[in-house]
């Protein structure tokens, strides 16, 4: 059951798993839920779908809350690419960063033409990586972090891109 949306207006459900879908206009102008989106590995309070990012036949889903290797709240981001028949899960993204418990790799999401961006805004002030698809596997190709930033900075907290440009809050 639906309990509530967040920020960008994804579902959330009341077991805390999160969720994300795929709604579109049909030929008539009216809007419809056409495809769930679902997480690869969904455990409660992985927070999949805080954030969401769409791009031509791309679609990027956050879940900052995903625990890896023991390590709580380190974040991952899960990669659905348009096929024929609909959504394929295309790739998982885990956090580059394993030290530390809530970094929250995946808070803010953004895509573009073959750029994946996604952030980790309580790890040390903030940062954001950039992911490039090779063909075959999205490929951590640079980590963007300002220098000095207040450990509370939240730096990448929202980010969008559009075109060659990237921005973020903090």
């Amino acid at each position: 059951a639906v309990e509530r949306t967040n920020r960008g207006g994804t579902p959330r459900f009341s077991d805390s798993r999160g969720g994300a879908f795929y709604i579109e206009r049909d030929a008539s102008g009216e809007w419809s839920p056409s495809q769930s989106l679902p997480a690869p590995m969904r455990n409660r309070g992985d927070e999949f779908g805080e954030d969401v990012a769409v791009s031509g036949d791309l679609i990027v889903v956050g879940s900052p809350n995903v625990d890896v290797f023991g390590t709580n709240g380190v974040g991952a981001v899960d990669v659905f690419r348009r096929a024929e028949d609909g959504w394929i899960h295309e790739q998982r993204i885990d956090s580059p960063i394993l030290s530390g418990s809530f970094n929250q790799f995946g808070t803010g999401v953004a895509c573009g033409e073959g750029l994946v961006a996604v952030s980790a805004p309580r790890n040390a002030g903030g940062v954001v990586f950039l992911y490039q698809f090779s063909g075959q596997s999205w490929d951590l190709i640079d980590e963007l972090r300002p220098p000095g930033l207040p450990a509370d900075a939240l730096f990448g907290r929202e980010i969008t891109i559009d075109g060659d440009t990237l921005i973020t809050s903090a």
